[in-house]
């Protein structure tokens, strides 16, 4: 994106940050659904929830 003409809520949206955070959210709600249809042990979903957190410096 060419940076003088982006706008800055555009631009935080597209930081490496905000796209690693949405994938993370993605992945929780396929976790979720995973769980809830039984595929998955009961916790699992809160267990990586509460454990994973977004660090683009480590990615």
């Amino acid at each position: 994106m060419i940076e003088r003409y982006s706008l800055s809520p555009m631009r935080e949206l597209w930081t490496l940050e905000a796209q690693y955070v949405r994938w993370l959210e993605v992945e929780l709600a396929a976790l979720a659904a995973l769980e809830a249809h039984g595929d998955v042990p009961a916790g699992t979903y809160a267990a990586v929830r509460d454990r994973v957190h977004v660090n683009p410096d480590r990615i």
